[in-house]
């Protein structure tokens, strides 16, 4: 699971295999501390590309 999908409480609804699921349609409302999940990945990334191009 990508970003860490295992531990955000909303992807929890949908089987593992089916995690994407999750995202597809319009809006969504996500939790706190979901959205902290979802931000301190992206910025992990963000960290680990400039790494590498720099």
């Amino acid at each position: 699971m990508a970003l860490g999908a295992a531990r955000r409480g909303y992807v929890r609804k949908w089987p593992p295999e089916h995690w994407t699921l999750a995202f597809q349609g319009h809006i969504h409302a996500l939790s706190r501390n979901d959205f902290a999940i979802i931000e301190d990945e992206i910025a992990r990334s963000t960290r680990r590309k400039r790494s590498l191009a720099g």
